[in-house]
C-alpha cells in the first residue's frame, strides 16, 4: 500500500492485518481522507478484535460484536432453510459501535449526505424482512425464527444442469470438467505457482513431509480450534482452562526426545518457530505434530508466541 491512492481501508473478515504485521510484502503507508475527519485517519479497522489495534500510530472505528447488535442470519441453502434473529444480548461495550453506525458517521462527516439512508438499522432489518414477506423483526425474536418447508428437495447447480444451453458452468466447454483445460494448456513457468497443478485432480506427495528428499522428521497439521475463532476468544481464562494451546504428539515420537505431558517445547523449521505446552497422546498418528492454527500477532513480534501458521510453506492452506 505505500505507493497506492488509498485513503482509508476497512479490515473485516481478512488476514491483511496479519500479512502487515508479519512483513510479508505489506507495508502499512500513511493514508489519510479526502476530507478532513476530527482525527487524522491512517487506517479504518472495522472488526471486532484485530492486531492492528497494537499499532498506536493508527486511529481505530472499533465495531461491535453479533451479541451487542441487532440483525438476523440463515442456514445453507441445500438444507432445511431456517431464518434465526440475532437479537442484542448487550449494549456495545466501551467505545465500540455497529458497523452500520460506523460507515453512516463517517458518511456524515466526509459529507456524503446523498449516500445516507436515513433509516436505523433496525428499520433496514424490517424493511428486509417485508421484501420476503415477512412480520418486522421484534416478531421474528419473539418467535425464535423461521422455517421454510421445502415442497421438494433441494438440488445443487439444478439450473445449470436442466438448462445447459441458457445457463452453462463457466468453464471453458460450459460442462462439469474432471479434467480442466484450463490447468492442462497454462504455462506455469510464468505463474506464481511454483511448480505444475495437475488438469486431473491428482494426489501429490508433500516435498517437505516425512519420507522427503531433505524432508523433516514430523508433519505439522493445523486444525481449527474447538475454544476460539482464530483470535476471537483468545485469552479467555475458562476457555483456556477447558483446553488449553498444545500441541499433540504420539508418545512414541515424544519418548525419544525426552518430551513428557506438559512440558514447554518449541516447534520449529526453517520459517520460524513456535513455544507451545506438549500433548502426549495417542489420539494422533506418529509422524504428525497437530495444533490449532492461527491466534494473536503480537505487534514488534509477528513469529514469537504460539501461532504456527507461519511455518507453513508459501501458499499452502491452512
Amino acid at each position: 500500500m505505500e505507493h497506492s491512492r488509498l485513503r482509508a481501508v476497512v479490515l473485516k473478515t481478512t488476514h491483511l492485518a496479519d500479512a502487515i504485521l508479519a512483513g510479508r510484502n505489506v507495508a502499512p503507508a500513511r493514508v489519510g481522507c479526502y476530507k478532513p475527519l476530527p482525527a487524522d485517519i491512517r487506517m479504518l479497522y472495522c472488526c471486532a478484535w484485530n492486531p492492528l489495534n497494537q499499532l498506536p500510530d493508527l486511529n481505530h472505528l472499533p465495531a461491535c460484536t453479533m451479541l451487542e447488535r441487532e440483525d438476523f442470519t440463515t442456514t445453507w441453502r441445500d438444507c432445511e432453510p431456517h431464518l434465526l434473529p440475532q437479537a442484542r444480548a448487550i449494549e456495545p461495550l466501551g467505545q465500540s459501535r455497529p458497523d452500520y453506525w460506523i460507515l453512516d458517521q463517517l458518511g456524515l462527516r466526509l459529507g456524503l449526505t446523498p449516500l445516507r439512508s436515513g433509516k436505523s438499522p433496525r428499520a433496514w432489518l424490517d424493511h428486509l424482512l417485508a421484501l420476503d414477506g415477512h412480520a418486522p423483526f421484534v416478531h421474528l425474536v419473539k418467535q425464535g425464527g423461521l422455517r421454510e418447508r421445502r415442497t421438494r428437495p433441494w438440488v445443487a447447480l439444478e439450473r445449470n444442469v436442466t438448462d445447459p444451453e441458457r445457463r452453462p458452468f463457466r468453464t471453458p466447454s460450459g460442462r462439469i470438467e474432471l479434467r480442466s483445460s484450463v490447468l492442462a494448456d497454462m504455462e506455469f513457468s510464468a505463474t506464481s505457482y511454483g511448480q505444475a497443478v495437475p488438469a486431473l485432480p491428482t494426489y501429490l506427495e508433500n516435498d517437505e513431509g516425512p519420507g522427503a528428499r531433505n524432508g523433516l522428521p514430523l508433519q505439522l497439521v493445523t486444525t481449527k480450534s474447538q475454544h476460539r475463532c482464530h483470535s476471537t476468544f483468545t485469552g479467555n481464562p475458562l476457555l483456556e482452562e477447558l483446553q488449553a494451546q498444545s500441541a499433540w504428539i504420539h508418545p512414541e515420537e515424544a519418548g525419544p526426545r525426552g518430551i513428557a505431558e506438559g512440558d514447554a517445547i518449541v516447534v520449529f523449521n526453517a520459517r520460524g518457530r513456535v513455544r507451545v505446552v506438549a500433548r502426549v497422546t495417542e489420539r494422533i498418528r506418529p509422524g504428525v505434530l497437530s495444533r490449532s492454527n492461527a491466534g494473536p500477532v503480537r505487534a514488534g513480534r509477528p513469529r514469537a508466541r504460539d501461532r504456527p501458521d507461519f511455518l507453513h510453506p508459501p501458499g499452502v492452506s491452512r
